[in-house]
C-alpha cells in the first residue's frame, strides 16, 4: 500500500473522502501525498485528524493515479 506516518497498526482499507483525505474503517482521517520517482508512483500516508464532511462521489473527483479504495494485502510466503 503505501509508507505511513504513524505508530501502531496500518489502516485495513482506505476510501477517499476528498481531494487527498481518506477514512479507514475505524472512520480515522489519513492525508495522502502522491511523489513519483524515476518513473514510479510512491503514496505517503499520515493519520491527521480531519473533519469529514461530505463525502465526494468518484464522479465528482478530479483525475487522479491514486485508488478511490485501497486495501492492505500481505503476501504469505512457505
Amino acid at each position: 500500500m503505501a509508507e505511513g506516518g504513524h505508530a501502531g497498526t496500518p489502516p485495513v482499507r482506505l476510501w477517499v473522502r476528498r481531494i487527498g483525505v481518506y477514512c479507514d474503517e475505524h472512520r480515522k482521517t489519513w492525508l495522502v501525498a502522491a511523489e513519483e520517482e524515476e518513473g514510479m508512483l510512491r503514496a505517503r500516508i499520515q493519520r491527521v485528524q480531519v473533519p469529514l464532511g461530505e463525502a465526494l462521489r468518484p464522479s465528482q473527483l478530479p483525475p487522479s493515479r491514486l485508488p478511490h479504495m485501497w486495501q492492505l494485502s500481505q503476501a504469505w510466503w512457505c
